[in-house]
């Protein structure tokens, strides 16, 4: 792994920071209506084994439109690296993340998501 340097660095402002207790159903982490690049953190520390957790992306692509799934990943039991990064979308419309614990004893979950400037 390199590390980058910058001497430049964006203008980044939060946009939601928290934490959600997973209670079985799909529950929003973060839900931004706007133009923005969005990227963030979710923390997977909590998770054990026999426990599984889904995170979605949703676009909107029209302002009257419903939300359309963009990306789905899903994640099972202790995880090496638990800082799961959200890697920057660009938003015209909408965006919003969701999590669903579907198995093991429920867990809390930390996130951080910012926008560029």
């Amino acid at each position: 792994m390199s590390i980058e340097v910058s001497r430049s660095s964006p203008r980044l402002s939060t946009v939601a920071q928290g934490t959600v207790t997973a209670d079985g159903t799909e529950q929003t982490i973060i839900e931004y209506t706007g133009k923005a690049s969005l990227s963030g953190y979710i923390d997977l520390s909590n998770m054990e084994d026999g426990d599984t957790v889904t995170v979605r992306l949703y676009v909107k692509i029209k302002g009257e439109g419903d939300y359309r799934l963009y990306h789905a990943e899903t994640f099972n039991g202790r995880q090496e690296e638990p800082a799961l990064y959200i890697l920057p979308k660009v938003t015209g419309i909408a965006y919003k993340v969701t999590i669903q614990q579907t198995r093991g004893s429920y867990k809390s979950f930390d996130y951080l998501f910012v926008k560029g400037a």
